[in-house]
């Protein structure tokens, strides 16, 4: 599944999507205690699974990773944080990953099964649009997000160790390859999540089979990104073997009894 924090007037509410029974759950957020209470659920369609929130907080984006492929979107009412379905929207493929710009005009998301990323326009309603964009990617991409600048588009490509690096076309949200368009980590990290420092000179990506956050500077002026630390995020002392690429038909590798890193 996968879950959303969202601030409204007087509550924090978070989401939570459920793939199995369909559902995203909606829970209020005791910011004292950090305990969590169910408000409500949703019905939004099976295998619904990675989700974003609208860069004015004001709309929800939801993926459905069933045939046919479909992102859902809904309202979020301030004061309650009720969703109310606005559209839906053809995919591109099954997406492990969504996200906007930070315009709000552009949806974003990743394919871990068909390698690929996809862009299309979402319009002023917060509908996204039936027109998609498609960049092949290598092996299992799994993460896709804009810097804080706007300027720049970065992604995970777990089965290639490698973070794609793109400038966006702020017209249309081409994505332009920055260089080789992509830099390397070490061999069997599995980039997967992706965050940036509050100045954004600065992108941290996560193994998700290594555990490890490795650090890369971010040139300003062309986005291209330059490895300046990895430091590991697993105790020794857990003993976890390393993770391993999943093949998607078979995401849980339930039958692999090892104890291993997943981050």
């Amino acid at each position: 599944g996968c879950s959303f924090g969202l601030p409204a007037q007087a509550a924090t509410f978070a989401y939570i999507s459920s793939p199995t029974d369909g559902l995203i759950s909606q829970y209020r957020l005791d910011e004292q205690s950090g305990a969590l209470s169910l408000v409500e659920q949703t019905k939004a369609g099976d295998q619904v699974n990675p989700m974003a929130i609208s860069s004015d907080g004001k709309a929800l984006f939801a993926a459905l990773r069933s045939k046919p492929y479909q992102v859902l979107s809904f309202s979020i009412e301030p004061a309650t944080g009720h969703l109310k379905p606005l559209s839906q929207a053809p995919l591109a493929e099954s997406l492990a990953y969504l996200s906007t710009d930070r315009s709000g005009r552009f949806l974003f998301g990743a394919s871990y099964g068909a390698d690929l990323l996809s862009v299309q326009p979402i319009d002023a309603q917060h509908r996204p649009s039936d027109s998609i964009q498609t960049y092949k990617t290598g092996m299992h991409a799994h993460s896709v997000r804009t810097d804080p600048s706007n300027r720049f588009v970065y992604a995970g490509n777990l089965g290639v160790d490698r973070v794609l690096q793109y400038r966006l076309e702020p017209k249309d949200g081409k994505l332009v390859p920055i260089g080789e368009g992509y830099v390397a980590v070490t061999e069997n990290t599995g980039p997967r999540h992706l965050a940036f420092s509050s100045d954004g000179k600065f992108l941290y990506v996560v193994g998700e089979m290594s555990g490890t956050v490795t650090a890369f500077a971010i040139n300003q002026k062309t986005g291209a990104l330059k490895q300046t630390s990895t430091a590991d995020g697993i105790p020794k002392r857990l003993n976890l073997a390393p993770g391993q690429a999943r093949d998607a038909r078979n995401n849980d590798l339930k039958d692999d009894p090892t104890p291993r890193i997943w981050a």
